[in-house]
């Protein structure tokens, strides 16, 4: 029975500790304009930076491309970016909506790009 107790609390440290990472990933989020001109932004941080690029815009559209690169040593994983957006995200490729609430997206990584590696870039749209 000590040993199943042992086996137990392992599993809940493990379950625990990957509950703190993902609220402490999400509290790091980088909040992000989403509504600009055609043409691009860019945002440095702390070990990466963010290029916003608006391709294209029509009557209540806009086409869009985020660069995100690591200017750090280390890679970034499992990475997101939070929008207080004017209008709908939709049509998102290489990336995921992980939370939407009225004007405010947060936009995840998907399965292939968790991770950026140290002097690289992902982009998504």
């Amino acid at each position: 029975i000590r040993e199943e107790c042992m086996k137990i609390k392992e599993k809940l440290k493990i379950i625990l500790s990957g509950a703190i990472m993902a609220a402490m990933a999400l509290s790091f989020v980088p909040a992000i304009p989403a509504s600009a001109e055609t043409g691009t932004d860019t945002y440095s941080y702390e070990g990466y930076s963010v290029d916003y690029s608006v391709t294209n815009e029509w009557n209540g559209g806009q086409s869009v491309e985020v660069k995100i690169t690591n200017t750090g040593d280390e890679p970034i994983l499992n990475w997101a970016l939070k929008y207080d957006t004017v209008g709908e995200i939709s049509s998102l490729w290489n990336g995921n909506v992980y939370s939407h609430d009225e004007t405010e997206y947060i936009i995840k990584n998907a399965n292939w790009n968790y991770e950026i590696a140290p002097y690289q870039s992902v982009m998504y749209g």
